[in-house]
């Protein structure tokens, strides 16, 4: 079965003063659609996922975005395979002062 999206908190881009999170999950088949959304529920765009077959026929899929602070710094992983109907989502809450103030 799959599993839950794992987030984790890879570093700063100082650059824009943002946090980049990256969220993984495994275990799906077939391949599934990674979305990143905000506290709000406004989609982010994220970079392009990595998909991965492991020898069981099943994909781990990761997905990495950069986010800048907000108000509210709540952000959600969700993972979806529209032909089986199924979606899991994890989310996370990035304290104020992992972003890095210019």
């Amino acid at each position: 079965a799959s599993s839950s999206p794992a987030i984790s908190l890879l570093g700063t881009d100082t650059s824009i003063s943002g946090v980049v999170l990256q969220c993984e999950s495994k275990g799906w088949y077939p391949e599934p659609e990674v979305f990143w959304t905000d506290g709000e529920g406004n989609f982010l765009s994220a970079g392009p996922t990595e998909t991965v077959r492991g020898p069981d026929g099943l994909y781990t899929v990761s997905s990495r975005v950069t986010v800048e602070k907000r108000q509210s710094n709540n952000f959600t992983c969700r993972v979806r395979q529209h032909n089986i109907n199924q979606t899991r989502e994890t989310n996370i809450i990035v304290p104020g002062d992992f972003f890095i103030a210019e």
